[in-house]
C-alpha cells in the first residue's frame, strides 16, 4: 500500500510540476498577443489534468499526502499567474474603471465610461480600454465592492483584483474538500475544479469576477446539504449580488422549505440584498438598463439559440431559449430533490439554453462537477477553448465549425449519461427532502 501511494504521489507531483510550468510559460506570454500560446497551452493542461484524474480514479486512493499535493499545487498554479496580463477578454478593464468610481463615490450604474461628467477620473488607459462605453455597469454590487477593493489595492492593475480571487478560489477549494467528505466522497475528487485549466486561465489570467460567485454558490450547497437554511441565506445574497446564477435554484428552494423555513430564508436574503443594492440604484436610468440589453443582443456560442436564430428572428428565438430554460429548470427542481444533482442539472441547462456562453461561465458548473463527473461536461471544458479564436481571428465572430465540434460531442455524450441518471433517479424512490 505505501508502495502504491508512493507511485501517486509521484505521479501527481510530475503531473502538478509539468503544469506548473506550462502556467509559467503562459503568463510569461500573456496578453492581447499571447492568444495562440494561451491556447496551446490550454490543450497540454487539459490533458494532463485529466489523465490525472484517470489515474486517480482508477487507483482510488485518498490519502493526506495526495490531498497536500494537489492543495499545494492548486495554490502554485494561481500565484504564478497573478502577474500576467489579460489575455482573451477585456472585461477586467470595465471592473477596475468600476472599482476606481465606487472609490470615488459615483455610481456606475448611474454614468456610462463615455459620460462628460467623469472626465475628471480619465487616466491613460481608463476607461480608453474599456468595452461598450456607452453602457453602464451589468455587476451587481458585491461585484462592485470587489472591484473596488481590487483597485484600492493595486490601482489600475489587475494584481489587486488576482488577490482578492486567490482567496476566493482557496476557500472555495477548501469548503469543496470539507463538502466531498461530508457526502463520503474521496476528497481528492476536489482536483476536478482545483486543477482545472479552464477556471484557473479565466479567473487567474483573464481576471473574471466569477470567481467569487462560485465561491458563494459553493458555501450555499454546504450550507443548505448540512441542514443550516438560515446560514444557506447569507451566500445566496451575496452570490446573487457577484452574478444572478443563484437565482435560478429559487423554484427548488420554494418547493423544499416549509412556508416558515420560505419566509426566512428570503427574508434574511432580502434585507442582505436591500442592504448592499440601495446605494447603487440609480436616478436617471433603469438599474437593469444595460443587463435588458445584454439579454436581449449578446449572443456567442449558444447551443440551441444558434440553431432557433437560423429560423426565427433573434426575439423571437431568444424568447423560445428562455421559455424552455425556465420550464426546464422548473421540471429539474421539482423531481430532483438532492440539491447537488438539481444544481449540476440547472447548470447543464443554463449551458443548453442561454444564447451565450462565454468560457468562465462555467465556474457555476465546475464546482459541481466532482460530485457527478459527466464525460459531457469534460468534453465542454475542454471544446470551450476553441472560441477563443474569436479573438485571435479578427474580426469578432463565430465560427460554424467551432460550434459543431463543441456542441456535437457534448449531446452525443450528454443524452445517454441523462437517460442512466434518470432511470437511477426512478429507482431510488427518494423521499420529499425538508431542511
Amino acid at each position: 500500500m505505501d508502495k502504491l501511494l508512493s507511485k501517486i504521489n509521484v505521479k501527481l507531483t510530475l503531473a502538478g510540476s509539468i503544469s506548473l510550468f506550462l502556467y509559467i510559460i503562459t503568463a510569461i506570454f500573456s496578453g492581447s498577443d499571447g492568444i495562440l500560446v494561451y491556447m496551446i497551452t490550454n490543450v497540454l493542461l487539459f490533458f494532463i489534468w485529466f489523465a490525472t484524474l484517470f489515474f486517480l480514479e482508477k487507483e482510488s486512493v485518498s490519502k493526506p499526502d495526495v490531498l497536500k499535493i494537489i492543495i499545494v499545487f492548486s495554490v502554485l498554479f494561481r500565484v504564478v499567474l497573478l502577474f500576467s496580463q489579460p489575455t482573451t477578454s477585456d472585461d477586467v478593464h470595465r471592473y477596475l474603471w468600476e472599482g476606481k468610481l465606487v472609490l470615488n463615490g459615483v455610481n456606475p450604474f448611474e454614468y456610462t465610461p463615455d459620460s462628460e461628467e467623469l472626465e475628471e477620473f480619465h487616466s491613460e488607459n481608463l476607461p480608453r480600454l474599456v468595452s461598450y462605453q456607452h453602457m453602464t455597469t451589468i455587476y451587481p454590487p458585491v461585484a462592485q465592492y470587489i472591484f473596488a477593493a481590487g483597485y484600492l489595492i493595486s490601482g489600475e492593475s489587475d494584481i489587486g483584483l488576482k488577490i482578492i480571487y486567490f482567496l476566493f478560489d482557496l476557500l472555495t477549494i477548501l469548503v469543496l474538500i470539507r463538502f466531498l467528505k461530508f457526502k463520503n466522497l474521496p476528497a481528492h475528487y476536489s482536483i476536478v475544479y482545483a486543477w482545472l485549466p479552464l477556471t484557473i486561465m479565466e479567473y487567474f489570467i483573464n481576471s473574471h469576477i466569477d470567481v467569487a460567485g462560485v465561491f458563494f454558490l459553493v458555501l450555499l450547497l454546504y450550507y443548505f446539504e448540512t441542514g443550516n437554511y438560515i446560514l444557506a441565506s447569507i451566500p445566496f445574497a451575496l452570490g446573487v449580488m457577484v452574478k444572478l446564477y443563484p437565482l435560478m435554484l429559487i423554484p427548488y428552494f420554494l418547493l423544499r422549505f416549509r412556508l416558515k423555513q420560505s419566509v426566512i430564508f428570503f427574508g434574511i436574503a432580502s434585507i442582505i440584498l436591500f442592504t448592499f443594492s440601495i446605494s447603487f440604484i440609480p436616478d436617471k436610468v433603469p438599474v437593469t438598463d444595460s443587463f435588458s440589453t445584454y439579454m436581449e443582443n449578446w449572443s456567442f456560442y449558444g447551443s440551441f439559440f444558434s440553431v432557433l436564430k437560423t429560423i426565427f428572428a433573434n426575439e423571437t428565438a431568444r424568447t423560445i431559449t428562455y421559455i424552455m430554460l425556465v420550464l426546464v429548470i422548473g421540471g429539474i427542481s421539482y423531481y430532483v430533490k438532492d440539491i447537488i444533482k438539481a444544481t449540476y442539472f440547472t447548470s447543464i441547462s443554463h449551458v443548453i439554453f442561454i444564447p451565450t456562453l462565454f468560457p468562465w461561465y462555467l465556474g457555476y458548473l465546475a464546482v459541481t462537477q466532482p460530485f457527478k463527473r459527466l464525460f459531457a461536461v469534460y468534453w465542454l471544458f475542454f471544446a470551450l477553448n476553441l472560441t477563443n479564436l474569436t479573438p485571435l481571428l479578427k474580426p469578432w465572430k463565430e465560427y460554424l465549425w467551432v460550434g459543431l465540434i463543441l456542441y456535437i460531442p457534448f449531446f452525443v455524450l450528454l443524452i445517454p449519461e441523462i437517460k442512466s441518471l434518470i432511470k437511477h433517479q426512478s429507482k431510488e424512490h427518494e423521499d420529499p427532502q425538508k431542511h
